[in-house]
């Protein structure tokens, strides 16, 4: 039998897919331990793959020459779109993609480590990032940005119960 390496639930061998939570099924190595023991080894020996580290490296420089791009665009006056006002909503924006990428590249690489909730999250923070961007074009009013985080907020807690009831139907 094969242990997904998610939920603990048990799967024939030849299964590409744990049944129970639909991830990626993957054989515990025998450690002479537990599953639990297993399944944290292995995740831990992914934090430090070094697809796992290039990954990491990739998004973090990006974030870094984003957030210079910015500081740049800002200061320099090339375009009115950016400036020190709004470069927050920007920086938001910015890293709700590289959150959302992370999340996918873990998916398309078949990492233990890909985290569905992530790319609600990043989706959640670029959404909320660019409205607030827009309305600041717009001269919407300065406090728009609080009904978008607060609306944010709600979107997810409507997602977190759907994908609740998705898994635990009554």
């Amino acid at each position: 039998m094969v242990t997904c390496t998610y939920c603990g639930f048990e799967t024939a061998p030849e299964a590409r897919f744990c049944p129970k939570c639909g991830r990626r099924a993957r054989a515990l190595p025998d450690l002479g331990v537990g599953p639990c023991a297993a399944i944290r080894e292995i995740r831990q020996s992914e934090r430090s793959s070094p697809e796992g580290a290039l990954l990491y490296a990739v998004l973090l420089g990006l974030l870094v020459v984003y957030l210079g791009g910015l500081v740049y665009l800002a200061a320099s006056g090339l375009t009115p779109l950016v400036t020190y006002s709004n470069i927050g909503a920007y920086l938001v924006t910015g890293i709700g993609l590289a959150i959302m990428t992370r999340s996918v590249a873990a998916l398309l690489m078949g990492s233990a480590r890909f985290f569905p909730w992530g790319i609600v999250v990043g989706l959640v923070l670029a959404a909320t990032g660019a409205a607030s961007a827009l309305s600041d074009m717009a001269d919407w009013g300065q406090y728009l940005w609080t009904g978008e985080i607060v609306l944010a907020g709600l979107v997810v807690i409507f997602l977190g119960m759907m994908g609740y009831l998705s898994r635990n139907p009554a």
